[in-house]
This record gives structure tokens, C-alpha cells and sequence, in this order.
């Protein structure tokens, strides 16, 4: 059974999360056994992916830096999202050799752990036809966005956990707005990201069919 190395960053800065998933990806590359999971809570960033439209970003550049929100183009696959305080952002770094080689599989495995992790805080959620990330009946609660090259995943998912749904006022969401947002906590108020973490880890335990155990990031750089 392959392990899985999660590691909490906490509030860190985008860059510094990205230039540490840059580091783990190439570990993953040299042996395909070895696999993370990072686990960040970011500053207010837009994240522009390949598949944006120029109009997707609302907001001036003038404004955004008014509103400290940061923004970067990435090169993940989706459109344009959204990270700040109250987010829960996970970005898997395994290689799909050990587990299937088919990226349409990865992705529905992504969803299928957010959805899991949310059914056992007492979130009901569902997936909409045609457009990856996981819903609620209040809009999207979880954004997924992901890289793969050589068959190893970068970035992943940004699951709203107590997150100010107004940040998202200077984007167009995935080109969803019409779509809404919602987050944990318009469900289950009092949950703590400690919480919301243990099902997360516990969900990609039985979604990948791994062992997951926790460790500090100075014992894998």
C-alpha cells in the first residue's frame, strides 16, 4: 500500500506553497513510490489557470492591490479561483503510475474524497454534469485544479471552509458565478479546520487506497 506524506504548511504565502510543491514534485518524479499531500491556508490570492478568460478577473490590478489580494497565473488546468483565510487548499503530489494512469479517474477521485470528506462533517454535496468541482444546494464549496505532468499531480483542490464569500466578488469563479458559493460553515457552524483536516485525510485514505501519516515539513525537505 503506498504512503501518503501529509504535511500542514498553515497561512503561508502562494509562491512559498508553489515553490515547495515544485521541490516534492521532483522527489515524486525521481521515485514514484513516494507521495505528499500539502495542506496551506493562503493570504488573499487569485489564481488564473489556463483555461481563463480575460474578463474572469473583475477587479483592476489598481484594485486588487488596494484589497491586498494577490493574483498569479499558474499552470494548472481550470480557469480562474480564488484563496484566502477560512480556505482549506490541498494539493496532492503522487504519481498516477502507482495507483492508474488515467487523469479523468484522478480528478473524480478528487471529487469523490471532497464529497466523502463533507458527507462525514454532515455536508450534503453533489457533482454538476460537465463542470469539475463539488456542490452544494447553496453553489460550489469546492474548486479543483490540477497539473499533471509525467503522470505526477500538482495543485488540487480549495475546499471553503470559513472563507469571506465576498473575496470572490473580483472574480468570475471558474466562469460559474451564476452558479454561487457556499462553505462549510453555512452548514455546520463551529467546525474547526482540525476537524475538517482529519476527514480530509481520512477520505483520501479510502479514496486512493493509501496510508496516510502526518509529518513536519522539516522531515521531508
Amino acid at each position: 500500500m503506498n504512503t501518503i506524506y501529509v504535511v500542514d504548511l498553515g497561512r503561508r504565502e502562494y509562491d512559498e506553497v508553489l515553490e515547495i510543491q515544485g521541490r516534492l514534485e521532483k522527489r515524486v518524479v525521481e521515485d514514484k513510490k513516494k507521495g505528499y499531500l500539502l495542506i496551506s491556508e493562503n493570504p488573499p490570492v487569485i489564481t488564473v489557470g489556463r483555461s481563463a478568460e480575460d474578463n474572469e478577473v473583475i477587479y483592476s490590478d489598481e484594485r486588487l492591490k488596494s484589497l491586498g489580494i494577490s493574483k498569479y497565473t499558474t499552470e494548472r488546468g481550470g480557469r480562474v479561483t480564488l484563496h484566502g483565510p477560512g480556505q482549506v487548499v490541498g494539493y496532492p503530489i503522487i504519481n498516477l503510475e502507482s495507483y492508474k494512469k488515467d487523469l479523468h479517474w484522478y480528478l473524480t477521485a478528487l471529487e469523490d474524497v471532497v464529497g466523502e470528506t463533507l458527507m462525514k462533517l454532515g455536508v450534503e454535496t453533489f457533482k454538476s454534469q460537465g463542470k469539475t468541482g463539488v456542490w452544494t444546494k447553496r453553489g460550489k464549496v469546492c474548486a479543483i485544479g490540477v497539473k499533471v505532468k509525467r503522470w505526477v499531480t500538482t495543485h488540487g483542490f480549495a475546499l471553503n471552509h470559513t472563507i469571506d464569500l465576498n473575496l470572490f466578488n473580483s472574480i468570475n469563479p471558474c466562469g460559474l458565478k451564476e452558479d454561487g458559493l457556499a462553505k462549510i460553515e453555512d452548514y455546520m457552524e463551529g467546525i474547526e479546520r482540525k476537524e475538517v483536516l482529519q476527514s480530509i485525510y481520512s477520505s483520501f485514505e479510502e479514496g486512493f487506497q493509501c496510508t496516510v501519516k502526518e509529518v513536519e515539513i522539516e522531515e521531508i525537505l
